[in-house]
């Protein structure tokens, strides 16, 4: 063998054995922000470990490291790393890096929600098929500064990870993402599936899951649903729902799920969210059932709650049809602003124009 071969072999047997350097696919966003605690959620084509360093000034002094990762479908592996950042101060403004094998990501910041009943939500939905609308929703958002941002699902047209990266992760989510929690309400597009889980982190929660949980903030007490799972009456969903709305003292109820209950146009009533509503929402003193599926804003006021289908952010829109219990209807695409100030509810929707749609107040 002449000295020629023997150095390319030496070379590819040293370029094969070399550890490769881990990529960050996603850079940071933010899940499950409450008071005192958020989730970082990292994708990486690495398992390697993740370390978040922050804290309240720019030399982020403090670190937590992957609480644990999932594996998505993309073709090439790639893993969704969790990032618990814990015992945080509420209303307090934290800077926050990344690294992984020696990656380091630019310095950011995220604001933790203060917990004395004033808290501003964003609310979109069914963003699905059309990136473009979705970024000026996102890109209107932004201006209005949220604390945080309920989806009321459909955020991309199927399971696949193709779907997720090319209509839901655009640019301007990640941009808002990096320092903005959203919470999403699994839509019948994106399915209670493998990226779904991988890419949405929920808050610790009396259910115990991922799929349907609970949360607080301040004055208000906000249930995510899954309408990919069972929730009849007798249900494993059911009876959360049934527990967490009973055992709250809080003076706002906010629960966010897909398919709405009442609605008037569009894919219709959804029964089993119709009985639910019947049974549960009157009697624990529901303020605001916040829904997507039809796409469409309506406003539908039953047995004292308001049914509010906010749903236009970026799908095919629908035609509304108007029923007895409906109070307002466009069919426009949009988002809403919900604005808690103590014992007074403020909820205005929007048209991508700046224009206002809507506007209604909740006084306690």
């Amino acid at each position: 063998m002449n000295l020629k071969k023997l150095f390319i072999i030496v070379i590819s047997v040293f370029v094969f054995i070399l550890p490769m350097k881990a990529e960050i696919i996603l850079k940071p966003y933010l899940q499950a922000l409450t008071p005192t605690s958020v989730y970082l959620l990292v994708e990486s084509d690495s398992k390697s470990e993740v370390r978040v360093l922050y804290g309240d000034d720019e030399n982020t002094s403090l670190y937590h490291n992957t609480n644990y990762f999932l594996k998505t479908t993309s073709k090439t592996p790639t893993y969704v790393h969790r990032i618990e950042l814990d015992n945080l101060k509420p209303g307090t403004k934290y800077y926050y890096r990344v690294l992984q094998d020696g990656i380091d990501t630019q310095l950011e910041t995220f604001t933790t929600p203060l917990d004395d009943g004033h808290l501003k939500i964003g609310i979109a939905g069914d963003c699905r098929s059309n990136p473009d609308l979705w970024a000026r929703v996102l890109d209107s958002l932004s201006s209005k500064k949220t604390d945080i941002l309920l989806l009321t699902g459909d955020i991309a047209n199927t399971p696949a990870y193709s779907a997720w990266k090319k209509e839901f992760f655009v640019p301007a989510l990640l941009r808002f993402a990096k320092s903005t929690a959203f919470y999403n309400a699994t839509g019948n597009h994106e399915g209670w599936d493998i990226n779904t889980k991988a890419f949405i982190q929920a808050p610790a929660s009396p259910s115990e899951k991922q799929e349907y949980f609970s949360f607080e903030i301040g004055n208000a007490l906000f249930v995510v649903l899954n309408n990919e799972m069972k929730i009849n009456k007798g249900s494993q969903q059911y009876k959360f729902l049934e527990k967490v709305l009973k055992n709250s003292e809080k003076t706002w109820k906010i629960v966010l799920f897909h398919k709405s209950a009442y609605v008037a146009g569009g894919h219709g009533e959804y029964l089993p969210m119709k009985n639910v509503a019947r049974k549960l929402f009157k009697k624990y003193n529901v303020t605001l059932a916040i829904s997507g599926h039809s796409h469409f804003y309506q406003r539908n006021f039953v047995d004292g709650v308001e049914h509010l289908t906010v749903a236009g952010g970026g799908a095919p829109l629908y035609s509304p049809k108007k029923k007895k219990y409906t109070k307002k209807s466009s069919r426009k695409h949009h988002y809403a602003i919900c604005e808690l100030n103590g014992n007074t509810l403020t909820f205005t929707v929007y048209d991508l124009d700046g224009n206002i749609i809507d506007l209604f107040k909740k006084i306690k």
